[in-house]
């Protein structure tokens, strides 16, 4: 069985530097991280999106309901995606793969989608989307890497 890589860069990092990249898919510090970017992202997004346009005082005053709004909203998306993938699963069209594999692969999509528009939005917001596309863009990197090195050679 070939090893599968959650965040990739990490192990890439560990296995440069000689330290063990058998590390857990379940690693705390690296979902802690990783489950702050994308709220982060999202929450920027949604403040860009609901708050423009509103005086000082109330872009203020909404600041922690639209925090509870986008954990909410992730919250709807995510249970809809659970939905999602139990009517596939029964109709055949998703082979057996774990559930927050499938979960992660949304999430990183509908937060890369809000990472574009702070990238076109401009002023700082670019900063953020642009961090966001770069992680991802490394990540992946990392993940081809680690798979080509554990690789079998050709017969």
């Amino acid at each position: 069985m070939h090893p599968r890589y959650y965040f990739a860069l990490p192990r890439l990092f560990a296995r440069l530097t000689g330290a063990s990249a058998q590390r857990s898919e379940q690693n705390w510090l690296e979902a802690a991280v990783a489950g702050t970017l994308v709220h982060a992202v999202a929450y920027i997004f949604a403040a860009r999106l609901l708050l423009a346009g509103r005086a000082t005082w109330q872009q203020i005053g909404l600041l922690l309901p639209l925090a509870l709004l986008v954990w909410a909203w992730w919250s709807v998306i995510i249970y809809a995606n659970a939905l999602l993938i139990r009517a596939l699963r029964a109709g055949g069209f998703l082979r057996q793969s774990a559930d927050r594999h499938l979960q992660s692969i949304l999430i990183g999509v509908v937060t890369t989608i809000f990472a574009c528009d702070l990238v076109t939005a401009g002023a700082w917001t670019r900063l953020v989307g642009l961090a966001w596309l770069g992680a991802v863009a490394l990540n992946l990197a990392a993940a081809a890497i680690l798979a080509l090195m554990h690789a079998e050679p050709a017969r």
